[in-house]
């Protein structure tokens, strides 16, 4: 199994199919941008927020103004500066959690 997941701009509307949230096995952390036009960064709020009610280890950070794909490296995406901001914050959390989870 895994030890720990990481989701940048997931859809989470699965179709209706976890009304109740989701229980992962291993802790998750979801990074969003509000400005995804793609996927809904609220319906990935709803759903973090009903599977922390179950007492799931899963976190979401939402990223004023970033965009879907705000971690593309490219310079088009990067000289927004709600992307650029997301992205490096992004990095060093997932980093960190991933570094701090492997240390368990």
């Amino acid at each position: 199994g895994f030890r720990a997941a990481l989701a940048f701009y997931p859809a989470c509307g699965l179709k209706g199919r976890l009304p109740d949230g989701l229980a992962p096995y291993a802790p998750v952390r979801v990074f969003h941008g509000t400005a995804d036009a793609e996927v809904s960064p609220r319906r990935c709020d709803d759903l973090v927020k009903l599977s922390r009610a179950r007492n799931a280890d899963i976190e979401i950070v939402l990223y004023p103004d970033a965009v879907h794909g705000f971690d593309d490296p490219g310079r088009k995406r990067q000289s927004d500066a709600a992307n650029a901001t997301a992205k490096a914050d992004a990095a060093a959390k997932a980093l960190a959690f991933v570094a701090d989870t492997l240390k368990r």
